[in-house]
């Protein structure tokens, strides 16, 4: 019952790691909509499962070689540290790496129990690490353009591609899946192996081992991290470094999982081994950094300007940071676990001096780290990791500043080149309603003197007619029809005289000038005459009574009458003017 309470811890890392690269699955393809989580979880489950049975052994011997724990009170406190360290990073949003973390915890276990760290191992680790995202940097971008060439080339419909594109992520996915399984592992197992009793279960047909049971349990620990917390973690590191399209989905997610397939499969080392080619070290990669660089590489196919710098730098420190807060967290817990609890981290300690760790100097405990090899040549790794990870983030920052200036810079310009376009726009549009207004009043002013040119020759011909009248009559002998003749031509005088057509012209002009004036008159006073409502207008106008008499062929006497019945019928004293009076209606 001790023994699974000793690997408890290790499922706890599983179950870490599965919450952390559940984005690195099939966060990218639920961000985008494009697969159901529900199908995600199921896919994902099955395949990790798999993955950690069938090949979960690549890199499981190399995590040993690194430090051989051998107790199973040191190996529960490495996978407590390092899911610890995950977990933490992973709550506050900090990038980490599974492989870095167990890395740092074995490292500080060798440090604790003075154990030499076998540089060859953690110098083929450290080169994995960066080899991983360069190789995928470079694998992605050559991916990307092969699937965008072949979707080109097919010429699908958009609705079939949509189609395609779902069945291509679940598959991809699950490859990332069984990847993951195959990667990770290590990471849980390769501690506890050591120290593990052998065990055998047979269960109808099949008979389990110790090292199946441990990786089974592994493979279902890190199932369950992706299904309970999975959702929430889903599509942080790929949405929030560059916008993903779905073919960079496929692409990304692809290039991280062959990337883990390719560090962690016995089976192409043994190929390779056979065809005389070089050899990939079986080591557990961050699968983290693996799309990092998968991404990282698109987004440079692309333009460097869609990356977001600042996030690099904050991928680069987490990823740095993980390894130091694990071994630094694995050393001071180890001490609490063998000297508060007693349990045993060590073999060799407990067969060891106790003198040679601790020694009592007036009642206080002092702790002797061993300062060798091992430490100069971790501080050599991790120096050369954060110097490149600084020149990639300052590269990365200089061509960065410059897209934005080039940007601000092209903004500026499309900016004035509209603001010139709307002022010349405005001044067209101008012009235009200008020339309107000219022609139209041109056009008003071609009428007016057509129609006093129409008026003079209508007079003239009047004029004629009367004076042939008058002819006609002077001629007559006889002197009734010369009254007859004269009657008749001062009848068709006093007709000309009326104006009546003049003046309905300019009522309507009137009117025009002051459109809304009938109308109120007509809504306020309904009983006013015609004749009554025309003084009105003529009044707003401003004519005098002298003028008004004249147009209405009236005497100035019938004019102030008129006007009097005028002030009655609108209920006007004496005090009040009658013209300003109806200005104001």
């Amino acid at each position: 019952m001790i023994v699974f309470l000793f690997i408890s811890a290790g499922l706890f890392l599983g179950w870490s790691l599965g919450a952390k690269d559940a984005p690195n699955i099939f966060g990218t393809a639920v961000v985008t909509k494009m697969v159901n989580f529900r199908i995600v979880a199921i896919v994902s489950g099955i395949f990790v499962i798999l993955g950690s049975l069938l090949q979960g052994g690549g890199g499981t011997e190399t995590l040993q070689k690194l430090g051989s724990v051998d107790a199973l009170g040191g190996a529960f406190t490495i996978a407590l540290c390092a899911g610890l360290t995950v977990f933490f990073f992973t709550k506050y949003k900090l990038p980490s790496s599974g492989s870095q973390a167990i890395v740092g915890a074995i490292i500080g276990w060798c440090f604790f129990s003075n154990t030499v760290v076998n540089q060859a191992t953690l110098g083929i680790i450290v080169v994995s690490w960066i080899s991983a995202p360069v190789l995928a940097a470079i694998v992605a971008p050559l991916l990307y353009l092969l699937l965008r060439y072949f979707i080109r080339r097919s010429r699908l419909h958009i609705i079939k591609l949509d189609f395609y594109i779902r069945i291509v992520l679940v598959v991809v996915g699950a490859f990332a899946a069984y990847s993951l399984g195959a990667n990770n592992i290590p990471n849980i197992t390769a501690v506890f192996l050591s120290a593990f009793p052998e065990i055998q279960l047979n269960v109808g047909v099949a008979s389990l081992n110790s090292t199946t049971l441990v990786f089974l349990f592994g493979g279902v620990s890190i199932a369950a991290g992706i299904y309970m917390y999975g959702r929430k973690a889903m599509g942080k590191v790929g949405v929030a470094l560059v916008e993903l399209t779905p073919e960079s989905a496929i692409v990304v997610v692809f290039t991280q999982a062959l990337m883990l397939f390719l560090f962690s499969s016995s089976a192409l080392t043994h190929l390779l081994k056979s065809l005389g080619l070089p050899l990939l070290p079986l080591v557990p990669v961050s699968s983290s950094q693996a799309m990092f660089g998968a991404i990282l590489g698109i987004s440079l196919l692309k333009g460097v300007g869609e990356v977001k710098i600042k996030l690099i730098g904050n991928l680069l420190t987490g990823w740095i940071l993980t390894p130091l807060a694990a071994l630094i967290t694995t050393f001071f817990s180890l001490f609490i676990v063998q000297n508060v609890f007693k349990i045993v981290v060590s073999g060799k300690l407990a067969t060891a001096d106790a003198a040679m760790l601790v020694s009592p100097i007036k009642d206080s405990v002092a702790i002797n780290i061993p300062m060798n090899g091992n430490f100069t040549l971790l501080v050599i790794a991790f120096s050369l990791i954060t110097s490149i990870s600084l020149l990639v983030y300052l590269q990365l920052k200089k061509h960065q500043l410059h897209f934005r200036i080039q940007t601000e810079k092209s903004r500026e310009e499309s900016h004035y080149n509209e603001m010139q376009q709307a002022l010349t726009d405005i001044e067209v549009k101008t012009v235009q309603l200008e020339n309107s207004a000219l022609s139209t009043r041109l056009q008003e002013k071609r009428n007016e003197v057509i129609n006093y040119a129409l008026n003079i020759g209508e007079q003239r011909k009047f004029l004629e007619m009367l004076a042939r009248k008058i002819e006609d009559s002077l001629r007559e002998e006889e002197s009734e029809k010369r009254n007859e003749i004269l009657k008749v031509t001062l009848t068709s005088l006093h007709q000309k005289m009326s104006f009546s057509h003049e003046l309905d012209d300019l009522y309507l002009k009137a009117e025009k000038v002051h459109n809304d004036f009938p109308a109120k008159i007509n809504e306020k006073f309904p009983d006013l005459t015609e004749q009554e409502k025309r003084l009105t207008i003529l009044l707003r106008v401003g004519f005098s009574s002298k003028e008004i008499s004249s147009i209405m062929n009236i005497s100035p006497k019938s004019v102030e009458i008129s006007r009097y019945r005028l002030r009655k019928k609108l209920e006007i004293d004496n005090k009040t003017n009658l013209t300003h009076f109806i200005k104001n209606i």
